[in-house]
């Protein structure tokens, strides 16, 4: 008898869908797609809604687009590296309320306030991570994440939140980092079909 090779996880062909985090602060759902055994793209979208008294309202849309290359493929686990790109957009109210002229009104007696235009803020990271992935079944892996980060926060504000080494918040910053945002702060899952 002769004992079984172990073959390498070939990933060649396969869509997965599933949840995670990027270095750069982008967090949702994730769609990866493995073209090659050894060469996949990546896409991860997460959207929030907020609605505060009822007149003010937030929209984010957070976005990252990546490549990975697996340069390392074993039986269970394969560690790969890549590069995205991470896209926060935020759209929200104004705090200020511009006047309209009391002969503009309905209410002839006071002033009425309405809200300005909304002021949306873009933000722009770019990560290197390293990805090691444990395939649990042919269908089923867990990640974690470590690299490269940097992050611009427009003089708006940071619209995606950085956690760990290069975590600029402030209007106008620029942060640089190695590492991670904590043991699962880029933890995520993916269920291949």
């Amino acid at each position: 008898m002769m004992p079984a090779m172990a073959s390498a996880k070939d990933m060649n062909g396969k869509f997965g869908i599933g949840v995670s985090q990027t270095l750069g602060g982008v967090s949702g759902a994730t769609f990866r797609y493995w073209a090659t055994r050894s060469f996949g793209i990546e896409a991860i979208v997460g959207v929030s809604l907020v609605d505060r008294d009822g007149l003010r309202s937030s929209t984010t849309i957070n976005g990252s687009f990546g490549v990975l290359y697996a340069f390392v493929q074993k039986r269970t686990t394969n560690l790969s590296i890549g590069a995205r790109v991470n896209l926060g957009f935020r759209t929200a109210p104004t705090t200020e309320a511009q006047a309209v002229r009391v002969s503009d009104a309905v209410d002839t007696q006071t002033g009425s306030t309405t809200q300005e235009a909304s002021d949306t803020t873009l933000q722009l990271n770019a990560e290197i991570p390293i990805i090691v992935e444990y395939f649990f079944s042919d269908s089923f892996s867990v990640s974690l994440a470590f690299g490269f980060v940097v992050v611009v926060v427009p003089d708006e504000g940071a619209v995606l939140s950085v956690d760990g080494h290069g975590s600029a918040s402030g209007p106008g910053e620029l942060g640089f980092g190695a590492g991670t945002g904590g043991l699962f702060g880029s933890a995520g899952f993916t269920f291949y079909f």
